[in-house]
């Protein structure tokens, strides 16, 4: 159904009865320890269900109603038997024509489904509805209302515990919470002896449900909530360490392949309640959990075959280059090997996201060995990192791959002073910086890729400072006190400088190789924190770092006399 010019002028038809029915409902209030989407403008009952944006095309809304159409619809409304139906015409006339009347009687069906909770109208209507009879009592300000209101609660509290959906009524005293007592004048018309009635009963269903990891958290967080709006700050002090302690539980309780997941959801609510002491015991209980979780990990191998034009243009570099320096050299400057796409990279993990829908349902966490959480997925946006992260990872698996077929081809031709020679007589290398890297090129030539790796890491961000220098930028920061420090290497890669020399491609692929802590393999800040592995310093991956320092030594600026 869409909505075209006129298509509603002379009368309330049965299409336009339909389209009312089938608006959609916003709920535009907030829950408690839940991310919700609420309405910037309060009380919009109503938004577009689809847009078709080719055509402008778009399903009903209230402000599509004509004149003409106002009083078949109240003769409906005054008509009608069911609350849901009279409640849905009442707000949409109000919506259009503003009419007081039309919103005391969009209120007074929503009490009446209210008061008729658990005849023929099912649970979640009963909480949708009312939450939105409390949004629309207080947008038209009904004070003549409060105490109705206030009754109609009491019914569906004492029939909600009466059934086995007991575990839902933290979801109502949740509603009821965040809309109707939000303000103060509503919670003196609800009652401080109301409100210890209701609390009773959200600690006894907490306590019923403690130990399920879910419910029994959103329990308490819903009681610490009502607590917090009654002002009982001794009660909440004791029922915030409740909710640390009842998702701790939980993880202990529960498998340990979901232990790191409750445990860091205890660290988030202790660190938003400001619970000292719980906050360490926290992050020691994650550190220990995420590293039991990772020595569980399965290890999964693949293999594919490297493209013979790829081959192909390695062994022409070897056949047509004087030594293994200059092969060296000329494997630096390809543009294949050394620079990342990001924009093609970043449209095939769309496309693979798009293959895989039902993957963005699930949470992800990226744990490191060392155990802690180094990323996450729990958004469209954020799910759309996790595929870029897959699509670069595919990416330098191949890189090395065809690097170390170059490696098999030259190994025994490799010689301590081969590297060092591939660097050319590069005008800006500072002298100090020589010997080391003779001695990172020596231990590579024998075989001790890890003490070359060591060395040669942190050594490209002093060459390309080295660089950026001598092009005319500082290269440096300055902190509040005076002090002058070295930029960071992301801040360096990401320079505008340093993109028009080296190629946004090369950046990326260095800041990727080096310094992604979320997605790549980050070797420069492994190494520096001393959580590098082994099996993370291939002899083909020293050895395309050593290709990205060669790349520094392909340019060059005219040297000055400072």
């Amino acid at each position: 159904m869409g909505v075209g010019e006129g298509e509603f002028a002379g009368g309330a038809s049965f299409k336009l009865v339909a389209d009312i029915l089938t608006l959609h409902e916003n709920e535009d209030w907030p829950r408690t320890g839940q991310t919700s989407a609420v309405s910037e403008s309060p009380y919009i009952p109503f938004s577009t269900r689809f847009v078709d944006e080719r055509t402008a095309y778009r399903s009903f809304l209230p402000d599509d109603l004509k004149p003409a159409d106002i009083e078949p619809l109240r003769a409906l409304l005054a008509e009608s038997r069911n609350p849901l139906v009279k409640a849905r015409i009442a707000e949409t006339i109000w919506l259009k024509f503003k009419d007081f009347k039309d919103a005391d009687a969009c209120v007074e069906a929503r009490l009446d489904v209210a008061r008729v909770v658990g005849e023929g109208v099912s649970w979640t209507e009963t909480v949708r509805n009312l939450g939105k009879l409390a949004s629309a009592i207080l947008k038209f300000n009904m004070q003549r209302r409060f105490n109705e209101f206030c009754d109609a609660c009491e019914s569906i509290r004492t029939h909600l515990l009466n059934t086995d959906k007991r575990f839902s009524y933290f979801v109502l005293a949740d509603v009821l919470g965040n809309t109707f007592l939000s303000q103060a004048k509503t919670r003196v018309v609800f009652g401080e002896t109301r409100a210890e009635r209701w609390r009773a009963d959200l600690e006894a269903v907490a306590k019923e449900y403690r130990s399920d990891p879910h419910l029994g958290h959103e329990a308490l967080l819903v009681l610490r909530a009502w607590d917090v709006l009654w002002s009982w700050t001794d009660r909440r002090e004791v029922t915030s360490r409740e909710v640390v302690d009842q998702l701790l539980s939980a993880a202990a309780a529960g498998e340990p392949k979901y232990a790191p997941m409750l445990i860091q959801s205890a660290l988030s609510v202790a660190l938003d309640f400001g619970i000292a002491d719980l906050v360490e015991r926290c992050r020691a209980l994650l550190n220990r959990s995420l590293r039991v979780e990772a020595s569980n990990y399965a290890t999964i191998s693949y293999s594919f075959e490297l493209p013979d034009d790829s081959i192909a243009a390695l062994d022409q570099i070897l056949s047509t280059s004087e030594s293994i320096s200059l092969a060296i050299r000329k494997l630096a400057v390809g543009p294949s090997l050394l620079d990342i796409d990001l924009e093609s990279e970043r449209s095939r993990a769309e496309k693979n996201s798009q293959d895989t829908p039902f993957l963005k349902l699930i949470p992800v966490r990226w744990i490191h060995p060392e155990g802690r959480i180094i990323a996450s997925s729990d958004a469209s946006s954020s799910h759309l990192d996790r595929y870029l992260a897959i699509c670069l990872h595919s990416r330098l698996s191949l890189v090395e791959g065809l690097l170390g077929y170059f490696l098999i081809q030259t190994r025994d031709r490799i010689q301590a002073t081969t590297l060092m020679e591939a660097l050319g007589k590069w005008p800006h290398l500072n002298i100090a910086r020589i010997h080391p890297l003779s001695v990172a090129a020596e231990r590579f030539a024998r075989g001790d890729r890890v003490s070359s790796a060591f060395i040669v890491i942190p050594f490209f961000e002093s060459l390309l400072r080295d660089l950026l220098r001598a092009a005319g930028y500082s290269a440096t920061k300055i902190d509040p006190g005076g002090v002058q420090l070295d930029e960071t290497l992301n801040s360096l890669l990401r320079t505008s400088l340093a993109k028009e020399i080296l190629g946004e491609g090369f950046c990326k692929s260095a800041e990727y190789l080096l310094c992604d802590s979320s997605g790549g393999p980050n070797l420069r800040n492994e190494i520096a924190h001393g959580t590098v592995r082994h099996e993370a310093l291939s002899e083909a991956r020293v050895f395309l770092v050593w290709l990205h320092i060669v790349r520094l030594t392909c340019f060059s600026f005219p040297l000055t006399s400072a």
